[in-house]
């Protein structure tokens, strides 16, 4: 699913995206919103976990 061959390349480019709104099954809205790092993909409702526990970089 990650791209673990460029993994340096790909970190140096990343960002923390969002609020992304997330969707149940049907497509409808939950009403929750959250975050992710585009280079190791870890996501948090919060931008501060995301930030406290990505590997990407540090003080995104």
């Amino acid at each position: 699913m990650y791209d673990t061959e460029n993994y340096e390349k790909s970190n140096r480019e990343a960002a923390i995206t969002g609020p992304i709104p997330e969707y149940d099954r049907y497509g409808r809205s939950t009403s929750v919103y959250y975050h992710r790092c585009s280079g190791c993909g870890v996501e948090a409702l919060r931008r501060v976990d995301v930030q406290t526990h990505c590997r990407c970089g540090e003080g995104r």
